[in-house]
Formats: C-alpha cells, structure tokens, sequence
C-alpha cells in the first residue's frame, strides 16, 4: 500500500484509519477488501485450475484461435494416460498427440456447434491400444466467440474387451 504523508482533498480522499475521525493508526486493507470481485474471481481460478489438474479424467485445453488448434494445458491424468510429458504436449495439436496424423477426426471432433463426441481407438507410445470416448466442448468468452475446447478422454478400453469376449462367447460353435 502506498501511504502519503500530506493530505490536499478532503476526508473522502484520506485513508481509512481507525478510532474514528480523531486519527488514529492506519488500517490497511487486504487485497480481498480493496476488490473483492476480482478477488473471488482469482481464487476462482485458481481452485478451477487445481481441480482440472488434479482430476483422475484426462482432460486438454485446445486454442480455438490459433491455426492448428494446439493444446495450451493438459492435466497430470492426460500426460500419463498418453505416456506424454508437459514439453511433448503443449503447442501441439490433438491430431499430432492422441489421433495419429487424423486432421479429420480432429476436424469433425473440434466444432463450433457444439458439444461433440467421438468414439476411437489410439495406440500410446508404449504400443499399447486404448479405446477412448472423447468429448469435445467448445468454450466462448462472453461475447459468445469461441475460445477454446475442453477436450474429456474417457478410456473404454476395459469394455471394449469384455464386449469382444461376451461376442466371442456367444458365437457359434464350429464343430
């Protein structure tokens, strides 16, 4: 805070101090006392970050704006789930990470209607294939401009399994 030593308005232009008009000692304010909309919207924030970040669903942020569409962040359940560090990922598009190459997957998963889903199969680094069910939700500042996507992976890869062997099993028997 920045105190001044000599006062020109009037009372309206002094700090606030305490014990009434008398004087008295100043009382600094807290930033969340100065502003408190902006306060609560930082704090916001930064709860909003931490819980993305710290859930068990993996989840990229896409630049809506920018050509290519790159990822700005991703969470700690993405970067495992694709074997990716925080440098492989961000800057690059979803299409270079998860879809192999796919401009098309990605095109018809990144719209601007709306919500998308879009079923699909990957193969991490490791090799290992993963069925995924991806959502796509476009995000708009407040004068409705798209800004960027939330990308959800939900890993379908335990169902798809027990569904290949519930048909396996009911298939007919060559005999």
């Amino acid at each position: 805070a920045v105190l001044q030593k000599s006062f020109r308005g009037g009372p309206a232009d002094r700090p606030h101090t305490a014990g009434g008009a008398g004087g008295g000692s100043i009382v600094h304010k807290s930033k969340a006392d100065v502003a408190p909309a902006l306060f609560r919207l930082l704090a916001e924030g930064t709860l909003y970050r931490a819980a993305f970040d710290l859930t068990d669903v993996p989840m990229a942020l896409v630049d809506a704006l920018v050509d290519g569409h790159p990822v700005v962040h991703a969470n700690r359940a993405f970067l495992e789930s694709f074997l990716l560090s925080e440098a492989e990922t961000i800057g690059r598009s979803l299409a270079q990470l998860v879809l192999h190459g796919d401009r098309d997957a990605e095109q018809s998963l990144l719209t601007t209607s709306g919500a998308t889903r879009l079923r699909m199969r990957t193969v991490r680094k490791d090799g290992e294939s993963l069925h995924l069910e991806t959502l796509a939700n476009p995000l708009r500042d407040a004068s409705g401009k798209l800004t960027h996507w939330l990308v959800t992976f939900l890993d379908r890869s335990e169902a798809e399994k027990l569904r290949t062997e519930v048909n396996r099993l009911n298939a007919p028997q060559a005999g």
